[in-house]
């Protein structure tokens, strides 16, 4: 994680995190990168799932993993509620997958998308209790209810 660590989105005690400059640096972040994302990539880089909690996660191969989850998703763009509450995020042809077990049961925090030196796109998440990190050329989203 570069812009929501969690000694930044966590400082301690009595300390709040500047919450409008790193949402501002970050948005800044995704408009410098956009156009070299691709489109899936790019759509999920607007989707915000916090709180949802992750329910399932399937390494379906050594080059793809299914990621199940039960919330709410967010456009951060536009503001807009997707519809439904469980969603599947999986991820092919994957050049690095770190998703250990212990994310399932856990709460989704923050995201990031960042570009790869190794594929199409690198996305990472702050849990609750844990992170996890996909280096990946595609990811598809979709509504499990």
């Amino acid at each position: 994680m570069e812009f929501f660590k969690r000694k930044v989105m966590y400082p301690g005690r009595g300390k709040l995190p500047d919450w409008k400059s790193i949402f501002s640096a970050y948005n800044k972040h995704l408009e410098k990168i956009k156009t070299k994302l691709p489109v899936d990539a790019l759509k999920l880089a607007y989707l915000d799932f916090h709180d949802a909690e992750i329910t399932r996660v399937v390494r379906s191969s050594k080059r793809e993993v299914r990621i199940e989850l039960k919330g709410l998703a967010t456009n951060i763009k536009t503001g807009d509620l997707l519809t439904g509450e469980a969603f599947e995020l999986v991820f092919k042809d994957a050049a690095m997958i770190w998703v250990p077990e212990s994310v399932q049961g856990d709460i989704w925090l923050y995201e990031e998308m960042h570009l790869s030196d190794i594929a199409a796109f690198d996305y990472r998440v702050l849990f609750d209790k844990d992170e996890i990190r996909v280096q990946a050329d595609k990811v598809f989203l979709n509504r499990l209810d």
